[in-house]
């Protein structure tokens, strides 16, 4: 059922647009067999050719059906025999299917001819081939019905060919630029301009051939062509469109001046009259035609030009990299959404303004470019950024150096990460090292222990030897300790982490912690209500609050503050930023600080260092922060 409906719809459509281009040829044809000169059916100049072959070009070679009933009902009118008209109208629809599949294969999508192909193939190839199949059908039909006489074939015969190829030039381009699928709407300006001139035509020819101009100052014949200047202004100001339309007006009112007998080509005779005026409009008709794909080839270009800059633009401003362009003095030229990003400044509070900040890109270049050139720069906010830049100079078609073009990417994160990155395998090295020895020395260290057990179950209480094998044992135990820490260090030491409390860690630590400070020094402690529970070993975490506990009592000689506290914290991607590889989300804060001395740039940067400590020999191991 939806198939026979759609197979109706296109049926109805067709039937349609066929039944309105039939009439309309038959008017156009009515209105051209109004100027014939031989015969009834032959004119100077034929524009129902043009309509057709443009239907035809737009709708599809499927219409010719069309074309043979309008032409065949327009002939049928005038006195000539039926049969001759119904030859006449096969000649018509075989002009029309001609010329039109000619261009619609020639000139592929040039069909609005807007480029000197689709022009070429109108005015060479196909007006002209499908123009003479009319004619010769047509005037031998008109010769085996006795219309016209042996004497006359011939005549009838160019006359026939010149008016159906001028009717194609002069009306088969309006139909094509204005109505064809490539045709747009023209601005309100656009339009004025175009009415104007349009105006300014029909005034000029209607003087010219009114015969309204004194023929003191030119000959008859040469005032036609001072309305060349209006077809090619139209031409190079409106492309093919404006040209078409010019030249059907002025020849629109030349064939009707000169019908009536009046303007510049009227002659003694009717060949002479007709081959003047075919001449003239034959040559204005190609001169539009001819200069209109100059304007067609000029706005393309412009329109690929700026599509072009837009794709350009559009790549840059996408681009993830900063991507920005400096002149000669260091002023911004260009500046994308990526460099917004890097340096912090929006593009129009830089763009035309010079900036200390990459104005170093400008010292960075020698006349050559540079790639992957590590440098720091300034962001807006006064923070420091990593970038690897790369600067090449920019050159005018002279060769000149007109400016820069810098592209910037931050590798602030990527040096955090190689500084990370080598630490561990620094570190791994290390632990490798110390966990190696750890075994070895703790094999050591229990047959010290074991014997140092044994030899004090057989001294008695009162030996002189008992205390310094005790001394020796504490060594030993401590070293133990020691060979522990080393073991954890290296990862060999199996951890056991389980989900704690860490306000109770700290409780059950602080009583230890007031005798292992010192009288001198404070201990204070926050503790938040409702703390999240933390996964981590205990042993482990317990040892970190002692060794900060030690640290920081040992940089308060005089006495000061200790304050143990824990928090709930929320890391945003800001503090996130500058601690790779911290995620951003919800933990748990314990902090330690106190009134010491505190420490340097240089120890912050070694902090974690195993073996590194700045204290006198003999007080640290080095191996606190590193475990």
């Amino acid at each position: 059922m939806t198939n026979s409906r759609k197979t109706a719809s296109t049926a109805l459509r067709w039937s349609a647009r066929a039944l309105a281009l039939a009439a309309a040829y038959f008017v156009v044809a009515k209105i051209g067999l109004r100027y014939a000169t031989i015969g009834p059916s032959i004119s100077p100049v034929w524009p129902p050719t043009g309509l057709a072959v443009a239907a035809l070009v737009l709708l599809g070679p499927g219409y010719w059906p069309a074309i043979l009933v309008g032409a065949f009902l327009a002939n049928a009118a005038t006195s000539i025999p039926v049969l001759a008209a119904a030859g006449i109208a096969c000649g018509n629809a075989t002009e029309a299917a001609l010329a039109a599949y000619l261009l619609r294969s020639r000139a592929g999508r040039h069909r609005a001819l807007d480029d000197l192909l689709g022009v070429r193939t109108l005015v060479g190839v196909a007006a002209p081939l499908g123009a003479l199949a009319s004619a010769t059908v047509g005037v031998t039909t008109l010769w085996l019905a006795r219309v016209v006489s042996g004497a006359g074939v011939w005549s009838a015969l160019s006359l026939w060919w010149a008016g159906d190829y001028l009717g194609a030039l002069v009306v088969a381009p309006v139909l094509l630029t204005w109505v064809g699928p490539a045709s747009v709407r023209i601005g309100r300006r656009a339009a004025l301009e175009m009415s104007l001139l349009v105006g300014g035509a029909v005034l000029a020819t209607m003087a010219i051939f009114g015969g309204l101009l004194p023929a003191s100052l030119l000959l008859p014949t040469q005032y036609p062509y001072l309305l060349f200047p209006f077809v090619i202004g139209a031409a190079l100001r409106f492309g093919p469109r404006g040209a078409s339309l010019l030249t059907m007006t002025v020849a629109t009112l030349a064939v009707g001046y000169t019908a009536r007998g009046g303007g510049p080509f009227v002659m003694q005779t009717v060949p002479s009259t007709d081959t003047a005026l075919l001449l003239y409009i034959g040559i204005l008709a190609v001169t539009g035609l001819s200069l209109g794909p100059a304007t067609a080839r000029h706005e393309r270009a412009e329109r690929a030009l700026r599509e072009a800059n837009e794709h350009l633009a559009a790549v840059i401003q996408s681009s993830p990299l900063a991507i920005y362009t400096l002149d000669p003095t260091g002023t911004v030229r260009t500046w994308n959404r990526a460099a917004e990003a890097l340096y912090g400044w929006r593009a129009e509070e830089v763009i035309g303004r010079p900036l200390p900040t990459i104005a170093q890109d400008m010292e960075e270049l020698r006349g050559e470019a540079l790639r992957g050139l590590e440098a720091t720069r300034r962001r807006k906010d006064g923070t420091a950024v990593n970038i690897s830049l790369s600067v090449a100079p920019l050159h005018d078609a002279a060769g000149r150096v007109t400016g820069i073009l810098s592209i910037a990417a931050d590798v602030t994160e990527m040096r955090q990460l190689e500084a990370q990155y080598r630490q561990a395998q620094k570190m791994e090295a290390v632990g490798r090292l110390a966990g190696g020895i750890a075994h070895d020395f703790n094999n050591l260290l229990t047959a010290i222990i074991g014997t140092t057990a044994l030899v004090l179950e057989d001294l008695g209480l009162e030996s002189r030897a008992r205390l310094d094998i005790q001394e020796i044992e504490k060594a030993a135990k401590r070293a133990a300790g020691l060979t522990r820490q080393l073991l954890i260090f290296s990862r060999q030491q199996v951890l056991e982490p389980r989900a704690i409390d860490l306000n109770a860690l700290v409780g059950n630590l602080e009583q230890m912690l007031h005798r292992l400070i010192g009288a001198d020094i404070e201990l204070r402690t926050k503790q938040a209500t409702a703390l999240g529970a933390v996964r981590a070993d205990p042993g482990q975490l317990e040892q970190a609050i002692v060794n900060l506990v030690v640290n920081a009592r040992d940089a308060m000689p005089q006495g000061g503050r200790l304050t143990i506290e824990t928090a709930d914290v929320e890391l945003d991607r800001s503090y996130v930023a500058g601690h790779v590889p911290t995620q951003p989300g919800p933990y748990v804060l314990l902090a330690i600080s106190d009134t010491g001395v505190g420490m340097d740039g240089a120890t912050k940067a070694r902090l974690f260092e195993p073996f590194f400590t700045t204290k006198e020999p003999g007080r640290g191991t080095g191996l606190g922060l590193a475990t």
